[in-house]
């Protein structure tokens, strides 16, 4: 497993260094660095029916560059301490990793309006540990997706605003 996680990763930065070197004059580019935090609710089978729950907090950058092709390349990093009712401290512990690259080509081009529409892949990967629960053993799921993709960005001016 880990082989196929560090050959999409590989494949991902050499295709984006392929990708990105030409940069025709009418391209956008576009860097975001988003800091998330939300509810994480875990529930497990093998051992006992009970939720686990926990804060979450995540920190995603992407890269977008807007063309004649769209990219985006992102990466995302996801953390959470979980505990049951049972248990007295967070111990429990849940990661994320989520990789994703998106190509689309620029259908619609008018002033107030670009579509795209193109394909989308996706990686994921999540471990959780129950050490009160299970001492031995880590649970992970992964998984690989392959998608359609349409983006479609509006531009939306207001006359009044002379910050727009």
């Amino acid at each position: 497993m880990k082989k196929i996680t560090g050959l999409i990763l590989i494949l991902l930065l050499l295709f984006q260094g392929f990708v990105f070197s030409q940069k025709p004059r009418s391209s956008i580019v576009y860097h975001s660095i988003t800091y998330e935090i939300g509810a994480n609710w875990l529930k497990e089978e093998n051992l006992f029916p009970i939720v686990h729950k926990g804060v979450i907090n995540g920190l995603t950058y992407r890269f977008e560059k807007r063309g004649n092709v769209y990219h985006e390349v992102s990466v995302s990093l996801r953390y959470s301490k979980v505990k049951a009712k049972l248990e007295t401290e967070r111990v429990s512990q849940n990661e994320q990793i989520y990789l994703g690259y998106c190509m689309a080509y620029h259908l619609i081009k008018s002033e107030k309006l670009s579509f795209y529409l193109g394909g989308n892949l996706k990686y994921a990967h999540s471990l959780v540990e129950f050490p009160v629960w299970d001492e031995s053993r880590a649970y992970w799921a992964t998984s690989l997706t392959l998608g359609l993709s349409i983006r479609l960005f509006l531009k939306m001016v207001h006359r009044n605003n002379p910050y727009l």
